[in-house]
C-alpha cells in the first residue's frame, strides 16, 4: 500500500489514477507481506547459519517475484503519460561505468551521492 502510495504522491496523480495503482498493488502487497513473515520466522528459527541461508534463497526470490509483480501491475493501471514517468521511478540510471571487485564506496567518483553545496 505504501509504494502505491509513493508512486501516486511522486507523479503527482488524480485520485482514480491513485485508486487504480492502488488495486492493482494490494494482491501483490499481501504477497509481500506473506514472504516477510516467513522470512522473519525463518530468522528467528533455531537452525545452523548454513541451513538458514539455504532456506532463505527461494523465499528472497518470491520477494523478488512479487516485487517485480507489483511494478508490472502498478505500470499496467497508469495511462500512457504516467508511465514513461513512473518507468524513469521505477528503473533508475545505472552507472556510467562498470565495477569490476570490491572498492570504496564512500570515495569512489560514481558510486557516492552528489551533495548539495553547503553554505
Amino acid at each position: 500500500m505504501r509504494a502505491a502510495q509513493g508512486v501516486s504522491a511522486q507523479l503527482g496523480l488524480d485520485k482514480v489514477q491513485s485508486q487504480a495503482i492502488l488495486e492493482a498493488a494490494l494482491p501483490w502487497d499481501a504477497c509481500l507481506a506473506h514472504w516477510n513473515d516467513i522470512l522473519d520466522s525463518l530468522e528467528a528459527a533455531p537452525m545452523s547459519e548454513s541451513e538458514l541461508l539455504q532456506a532463505l534463497g527461494p523465499v528472497r526470490t518470491a520477494l523478488g517475484e512479487c516485487r517485480a509483480s507489483r511494478s508490472k501491475g502498478i505500470r499496467a493501471a497508469l495511462d500512457s503519460s504516467a508511465r514513461v514517468a513512473f518507468d524513469a521511478l521505477a528503473s533508475p540510471e545505472r552507472p556510467r561505468v562498470l565495477h569490476f571487485g570490491v572498492h570504496n564506496r564512500m570515495d569512489c567518483n560514481e558510486c557516492k551521492t552528489p551533495q548539495p553545496p553547503t553554505p
